[in-house]
């Protein structure tokens, strides 16, 4: 009998970020919004929105990076940037379980940079970083 490879499967990036910015946030008592989804028909003031993309690489058979695009509104720009600057270090900061996830590591791809709502001009910054995803036994 050949042997066959086992399947290993990694979780939904979105759902780490969002659940470890979400209760890092909340620890903070900060009531930022961190969804995926702009809500409709209106964006909340402050709110962090995680969008899975950019650069993702198998580093081994056990472990995967993958990118989230992170995007923090407030009501004015220097409150905008003190939201993505706390995110992004939130972000960097994660190491071990979130949730049914483990993050081995996290790197950054881009830093914090002013990038306003192009629909609505609001102030927006937005970072990218990858997680080191634990795969999992499918």
């Amino acid at each position: 009998m050949i042997p066959t490879a086992e399947t290993i499967t990694f979780p939904a990036v979105e759902v780490v970020a969002i659940t470890r910015l979400a209760d890092e946030l909340a620890l903070r008592n900060d009531d930022a919004h961190v969804t995926d989804t702009v809500p409709s028909p209106k964006r909340p003031g402050r709110m962090v929105k995680v969008t899975a993309g950019g650069p993702t690489s198998r580093t081994n058979l056990t472990t995967s990076l993958r990118s989230v695009i992170v995007e923090c509104w407030d009501d004015d720009r220097g409150a905008a940037a003190d939201l993505a600057e706390l995110a992004y270090g939130i972000a960097m900061a994660t190491r071990g379980h979130v949730g049914d996830a483990f993050v081995r590591y996290v790197q950054s791809v881009g830093e914090p940079v002013f990038f306003p709502d192009p629909r609505t001009d609001a102030p927006r910054y937005q970072f990218t970083v990858s997680f080191a995803l634990a795969g999992r036994a499918a």
